[in-house]
């Protein structure tokens, strides 16, 4: 079973090449660009596990204007840790939500 690691104390590129690492099945994308963070994370939050776990994007775009739904990488990376956490857990204790 995959996990998440906690993203405290530890920079965004390690975060998020052991994102993509520990999920290898769902072929994430390489975040190339800490700049572009936002937008990795955006591909990240529609993919396989991320998106039937409601993982919310960092940012979105409606009519073609940027809303940042988070500003800061760790803030989204500490909400992608708790959902997928909730998710795997209620999964391992063969609870209904």
């Amino acid at each position: 079973m995959n996990k998440v690691i906690w993203p405290y104390g530890i920079s965004l590129k390690l975060w998020a090449d052991s994102l993509v690492s520990d999920f290898g099945e769902e072929c994430l994308p390489k975040l190339e660009d800490e700049k572009q963070w936002q937008d990795w994370g955006s591909q990240v939050a529609g993919t396989g596990i991320f998106l039937r776990a409601s993982v919310p994007p960092p940012v979105t775009y409606t009519k073609g204007v940027k809303n940042e739904v988070f500003k800061e990488w760790d803030k989204w990376a500490k909400t992608v840790f708790r959902i997928m956490s909730d998710d795997y857990s209620s999964t391992d204790l063969n609870l209904t939500r």
